[in-house]
């Protein structure tokens, strides 16, 4: 009932990056795409404005980002109980960063909550498109392709964004997901993967350690 809200029949079974490769095919070219699960919601009634006045403010001091990234907390819905935040870096103001910067994170394991990544329209020219063969991480294998453009802007917003449901498909297919980690950073930088791959699972046991603290 709600005009704003579009449906696009998703013909080919090609998972949920299939499905959001046609979110990306069917936005306007001035659009912002931001990627949701069924079990992500939005934060508190606020976040929305609270982000795009944060995109606003860097656009007028002429810093027009490729991507915004915000923070994402996970929630145990069956505990009724947050868990660990997911955040690309761990600074508390927000910056703005360039492709290279990206890359020198992406490869010190650092990695982007995709949920709480919203897609510029300079970045969707630049790349729109999941590799749909990847089910469970074909969000890390684009922003490392992403990241080959040294002229990229990137801006880490400091907003708790999002909700994200802590039982997702990931969490329960662990070694899949492991060996699509992997090729997605062999596929960047070859037998030197191992090195982005070792400082990212070091990043996301120091993150639950912290989380129980």
């Amino acid at each position: 009932r709600d005009k704003r809200f579009k449906i696009k029949k998703q013909i080919c079974k090609t998972g949920i990056y299939g499905a959001q490769n046609i979110g990306f095919k069917f936005c306007n070219y001035d659009e912002w795409i931001l990627f949701w699960g069924s079990d992500d919601w939005v934060f508190d009634n606020e976040s929305f404005d609270k982000l795009f006045l944060k995109i606003k403010t860097l656009s007028e001091r002429n810093c027009n980002c490729d991507l915004a990234i915000c923070r994402a907390v996970y929630y145990d819905i069956k505990l009724n109980k947050k868990g660990r935040v997911s955040s690309f870096l761990d600074n508390k103001e927000s910056s703005v960063i360039n492709g290279i910067k990206f890359r020198q994170h992406l490869i010190s394991g650092c990695s982007p909550p995709h949920q709480g990544t919203v897609f510029g329209p300079k970045s969707i020219q630049k790349l729109n498109k999941y590799n749909h063969n990847l089910k469970l991480s074909a969000d890390l294998d684009y922003f490392l392709k992403l990241s080959r453009d040294k002229l990229l802007k990137v801006a880490v917003i400091d907003i708790d964004l999002l909700y994200m449901g802590s039982d997702g498909v990931s969490s329960k297919n662990t070694i899949k997901r492991l060996k699509e980690v992997i090729n997605a950073y062999f596929g960047e930088f070859k037998y030197l993967f191992w090195l982005p791959l070792f400082l990212r699972y070091i990043r996301k046991i120091r993150s639950l350690i912290k989380s129980k603290i």
